[in-house]
């Protein structure tokens, strides 16, 4: 702000307008002429051609760049989750904590980048050593993580169907020997590489409000909503204080034109059908999982559907942290105990007729027939949706994100809106 002396060479209108063409002529009459006349010989219509052409470039790259900024951390939680569901060990822990802690704590998105590139690292670094002939002879050849709990407790009885509880403790936290090891770190090599394009989308960003701020004597930071055709906010230091601009198309905007509507669409989506969303996602849940899970999610949705916005707002925060345990519960389901623990489930031998069926739809915890993780996917988007429904909730009830709702319309019902009914002039 000290750097900036003088009034600014545009509003933040014209500020949008030039990063989306990336010219100062896209008004000029020279471009509206090119845009209205008819072409008269082939190479005016040549012209033409390569005009609009580049044109609709360089709004694609721009709008790509701004859907990469807004998407591109979800995209690495996503790949988180998928690291840890292709494979599930007890080290992929650390990764599903770090998943609930980035969907629940936004701005912990740094350290959490930050402590995902490290245990990515590690893994990778670990198993490769773990292939290494001296890790062969001095820890695997000797059994070091091995033990035979049937000869160490003769107390445990193992069914008829062999429930022998897994005597490798290496293999159940992560690591085993591989005659191809890129095939074993490929998923944790697609981890950095998301984490890198990541990083690449925040600092083209700032890169480019930087250079923006330059040209229009500004203070231009991130739009701090979710807005896709308008990136961008002004900072404005007054009288020892800063005040935000921003230049967002409100819901009274959407009636001009399909086109108008479409970018409010886009713009407000979550904000106005979030909560509908997140029921659609609860219903492909319980549909995907057919467990005890799509029971609990079911008495949600049913208590969702007969409750008022206002009620389910008071509540939101109950079914976050729900989800927060039943998504950390079901992973540690299909991890299973550790096997130096020589922990015997008390379900293993039961012989009720019916007991296998039941045992996978109670989702316990087995060694041999362990709980299908792959669920798991579903859990996460309706975790997901869950989180920035959380946002719009927080959107709706702080004063401070007025610009923001004022802009996208009140999600109140409708019902309390007595003005609506006297108006109404049906």
């Amino acid at each position: 702000d000290k750097n900036i002396q003088g009034p600014a060479n545009g509003t933040l209108k014209d500020i949008h307008a030039y990063a989306k063409e990336n010219t100062e002529n896209l008004n000029s009459s020279h471009s509206q002429q090119i845009l209205n006349n008819q072409p008269k010989t082939w190479q005016e219509s040549l012209y033409k051609f390569y005009f609009q052409a580049n044109r609709l470039y360089k709004q694609i790259i721009y709008y790509s760049w701004r859907y990469a900024e807004l998407h591109s951390y979800k995209l690495f939680l996503f790949i988180m989750v998928l690291v840890s569901l292709v494979k599930v060990c007890a080290f992929n822990v650390s990764l599903i904590i770090l998943t609930i802690l980035g969907l629940t704590l936004f701005r912990l998105r740094t350290i959490i980048r930050l402590l995902a590139l490290i245990i990515s690292g590690i893994y990778i670094l670990t198993s490769m050593c773990y292939q290494l002939e001296i890790v062969k002879q001095e820890i695997i050849e000797k059994n070091i993580f091995v033990k035979n709990c049937s000869q160490n407790n003769r107390n445990i009885t193992f069914g008829l169907n062999s429930n022998m509880i897994p005597n490798d403790t290496a293999k159940w936290f992560g690591f085993e020997l591989r005659s191809h090891i890129d095939q074993f770190v490929r998923i944790y090599i697609l981890l950095t590489v998301i984490l890198t394009f990541d990083a690449i989308v925040r600092y083209r960003q700032r890169y480019r409000r930087l250079t923006l701020s330059v040209h229009f004597n500004v203070h231009l930071i991130e739009n701090r909503f979710p807005i896709l055709f308008q990136p961008y906010a002004l900072k404005k230091l007054l009288d020892h204080t800063y005040e935000y601009e921003y230049d967002i198309d409100s819901y009274q905007q959407a009636d001009r034109s399909v086109i108008d509507f479409l970018k409010y669409l886009m713009n407000f989506l979550f904000y106005r059908f979030c909560l509908e969303i997140c029921h659609i996602i609860t219903v492909i849940v319980i549909s995907i999982h057919l467990d005890v899970i799509a029971v609990f999610y079911a008495i949600w949705l049913g208590l969702f559907l007969i409750s008022s916005r206002r009620f389910i707002k008071r509540i939101w925060f109950i079914y976050i942290f729900f989800q927060i345990v039943l998504f950390s519960l079901q992973y540690m389901s299909a991890v299973g105990a550790p096997p130096f623990l020589c922990f015997e489930y008390s379900w293993t031998n039961v012989n009720i007729q019916g007991w296998s069926q039941l045992k996978r739809w109670l989702y316990l915890p087995h060694y041999i027939d362990s709980p299908e993780a792959t669920h798991l996917f579903t859990d996460f988007f309706q975790f997901l949706f869950s989180c920035q429904q959380w946002h719009v909730f927080g959107y709706e009830t702080n004063e401070k994100y007025h610009v923001y709702t004022d802009a996208g319309g009140s999600n109140r019902e409708i019902i309390y809106d007595y003005n609506i009914y006297k108006n109404n002039p049906t």
